[in-house]
């Protein structure tokens, strides 16, 4: 009786734990998926995140060309000269006239300002601000990634814009260039 007993007794020890060798192969096992699963999960994460800048400087690009084109177009004329401001590659002075005050100089002037002077030497190269006279509407900034924009005014009344953006976030700089061409007065 003793001998079954004790047969017993090792049968069940066997059942309780697992040997040294085994823990070691489950652990191997263990820290491979474990590694594999990390690494897609970081590969995924930096996927996702230059996703997100790049579809933030489309979305901002598209604001900015947005905003230009409709006054562009909602413009009766490209002026020179409208206060402090001087039309230049940086500079683009639009009048926006009523129809029935266009005899009496009246009208609305939208002011596109670039200067990289202004430039933050850190994360925001510059910013495009939008200044509307008489009622100054306010400076509206539309954009604070801008790297560069130039504004190149052609004989036939079509303005042709150059415009770079760049991001830097999450450790990654993300860049986009657009160039775009818009007729005075087209809508």
């Amino acid at each position: 009786m003793r001998s079954c007993l004790r047969f017993n007794r090792k049968l069940n020890r066997r059942e309780e734990g697992f040997t040294l060798p085994e823990v070691i192969v489950s652990l191997g096992i263990l820290s491979i998926f474990m590694t594999v699963a990390l690494s897609v999960f970081s590969q995924t994460y930096g996927y996702i995140n230059r996703a997100d800048l790049d579809l933030d400087l489309l979305h901002q690009a598209q604001m900015v060309l947005g905003q230009l084109s409709q006054d562009i177009r909602n413009a009766s004329e490209i002026a020179t000269q409208h206060g402090a401001f001087q039309s230049s590659e940086r500079v683009l002075i639009l009048k926006l006239a009523d129809p029935s005050e266009k005899d009496q100089g009246k009208g609305t002037y939208v002011i596109y300002h670039y200067n990289p002077a202004d430039a933050k030497v850190s994360e925001s190269p510059g910013e495009i601000r939008r200044i509307a006279f008489p009622s100054q509407s306010g400076i509206d900034l539309l954009s604070q990634d801008v790297k560069n924009l130039k504004f190149n005014l052609t004989p036939s009344q079509t303005v042709e814009i150059e415009l770079d953006l760049e991001k830097r976030m999450y450790g990654i700089t993300r860049s986009l260039s657009v160039r775009s061409a818009y007729h005075i007065g087209e809508r």
